[in-house]
């Protein structure tokens, strides 16, 4: 059985303990990982640890980061008697004869579930009908004469009513109010007494103040002859 993620193959070399889970597998794995050449995985309190080491023979590498480093990182950086697993990084070659012998190939996506050779293929032929179903969906909405497409050019009954009030506003402020100009004519023409005409209240006030003078003088006269004649007396 070999172990496909990220374009890359794996062989399980060691699986103490049942210790591998292709779910958990799939979901701790990140592309970081594909440089190495060994992948070690570790169960502590229910969670997997991984990590990465290269072969023997790679130069410029650390010892404690080689293959041969492996056991000392078991048995000192893990719990002790845990559950573990190691696998190791199929080459081209490899991945080649393999697939001509038949041997099984199982195919996961880092972040998701697991899935074989023969499951990938049924959900692709279900997903071309699931879209080619929704495609003729679509179409069928967008023929022209679809239940669901609106003629188009005609104006909601909001936007025309809203438009008319529009226009009934820039019409009523174009035009000045008739009550208004009917009431300044009318205190124009009541202030003006209507041109010449308007002269004569001003003489008739005239008049009427030279009339009260000489009743005034009349009663001053009047009033002097009586006290003259009192005083003959």
């Amino acid at each position: 059985m070999v172990i496909s993620i990220g374009h890359m193959h794996f062989d399980i070399i060691e699986n103490y303990r049942d210790a591998f889970d292709q779910e958990q597998f799939a979901l701790k794995y990140s592309e970081v990982l594909n440089k190495y050449d060994y992948i070690v995985g570790d169960i502590g309190y229910e969670k997997l640890r991984m990590s990465g080491f290269y072969r023997d023979n790679k130069a410029k590498v650390e010892r404690e980061k080689k293959f041969s480093a492996i056991e000392d990182y078991i048995s000192e950086y893990c719990n002790f008697g845990c559950a573990y697993f190691i696998l190791r990084k199929l080459s081209k070659e490899e991945v080649k004869e393999l697939k001509e012998e038949g041997t099984v190939f199982i195919e996961l996506e880092m972040g998701g579930p697991a899935e074989t050779a023969d499951d990938k293929v049924s959900d692709d032929g279900a997903g071309l009908g699931e879209s080619a179903g929704s495609g003729d969906e679509a179409s069928s909405s967008d023929e022209p004469g679809g239940k669901d497409i609106k003629p188009a050019g005609k104006p909601k009954r909001g936007s025309r009513g809203q438009g008319e009030d529009q226009k009934a506003g820039s019409r009523s402020q174009g035009k000045p109010d008739n009550r208004r100009s009917r009431r300044r004519k009318s205190r124009a023409k009541q202030d003006g007494g209507g041109g010449a005409g308007g002269n004569k209240p001003a003489a008739r006030g005239k008049q009427g103040q030279k009339k009260s003078a000489a009743d005034n003088t009349a009663k001053k006269k009047s009033t002097n002859r009586t006290l003259s004649s009192f005083q003959r007396d």
